[in-house]
């Protein structure tokens, strides 16, 4: 990687271990990777995967099943996730919820962690043995010109079916708000296992969001006939209520971050938490003059 005064070094667990450490996480603080060696894991064989889709007449069914894939999840020993997608279909008056599902696994085993969802009827049902190679495909959309604001939360659990009751009304005010101006704009809820993750030391690296919880993101995506300040603001103060209703059931703030599809309002020093002394002194190293100012800057000099 290129650092700050232009040098190049390598960052691993043998050479510069501290900046290796850092910008497991620190991001774009500490310079320009230009290259990459990745320890790969081979996969072998085709997994069970695919979209479920639902009329908006089948939400509280679909929610009233939540805990149980929840508790599916945790027995699956990380085979099995569940994305719970909330959207609006083109000219429908109401949201959504689709269901993106992924086993690691037979058909036959799959189909018994489906079971439950498809005795709802969905109108939709891609799911099918497919190559492992496959799984992103969904989220690999053609490259347009909409903007993008995102920003998450996370949910305690057992899940609060109170609070994504009134995420998807906020959801619905905000399709009619802005119209088709944001009509790719979606909600995601995140049931998966985090066990492995958690099983690693928050100071392991400078990533410490560990913890096992469920995570909300919310993804607005709309065109230039929008301004891009009024769509932020109402993206926050969309995740700021399921916050506030975290903070409400167990007492305790959000301190848990997915950067990567963070708003850019959380302050820098409650995204990396215990870790933050640590990456200002590697700033100090490597940057102290603030080359690096954007994402989520860690200042070099004392506050």
């Amino acid at each position: 990687m290129v650092l700050a005064d232009g040098t190049t070094v390598t960052a691993s667990d043998e050479s510069n271990p501290d900046l290796f450490w850092g910008i497991r996480g620190g991001g774009s603080n500490f310079g320009v990777v230009t290259e990459f060696t990745y320890k790969i894991h081979e996969h072998k064989g085709d997994v069970f995967f695919g979209t479920l889709a639902f009329s908006a007449e089948k939400t509280s069914k679909l929610l009233g099943i939540i805990e149980t894939l929840r508790q599916d999840i945790e027995s699956a020993d990380g085979k099995l996730v569940w994305f719970l997608a909330m959207a609006r279909f083109p000219g429908q008056p109401r949201v959504h919820p689709l269901m993106l599902f992924f086993y690691d696994g037979p058909e036959e085993e799959g189909q018994k962690f489906l079971a439950p969802v498809l005795a709802l009827e969905p109108f939709m049902n891609q799911t099918a043995m497919k190559p492992y190679t496959k799984a992103t495909d969904p989220m690999m959309v053609s490259p347009n010109h909409n903007r993008v604001s995102s920003s998450n939360a996370t949910l305690a659990s057992p899940l609060d079916l109170s609070v994504v009751e009134t995420l998807i009304e906020d959801m619905d005010a905000f399709f009619n708000k802005y119209g088709d101006a944001v009509a790719p704009s979606r909600v995601v809820i995140e049931l998966r296992s985090y066990k492995a993750s958690a099983a690693v030391n928050p100071s392991a690296t400078a990533y410490r969001s560990r913890d096992e919880t469920i995570f909300v993101i919310m993804e607005a995506v709309y065109n230039s006939s929008v301004s891009n300040e009024a769509i932020r603001q109402d993206v926050k103060a969309i995740t700021d209520k399921v916050k506030a209703s975290k903070r409400q059931k167990d007492g305790k703030s959000q301190n848990l971050f997915n950067l990567n599809v963070s708003g850019g309002l959380e302050k820098v020093k409650e995204a990396y938490g215990e870790n933050y002394p640590r990456l200002k002194e590697l700033k100090r190293k490597y940057d102290p003059n603030f080359v690096f100012n954007k994402w989520y800057p860690i200042s070099p000099t004392a506050e």
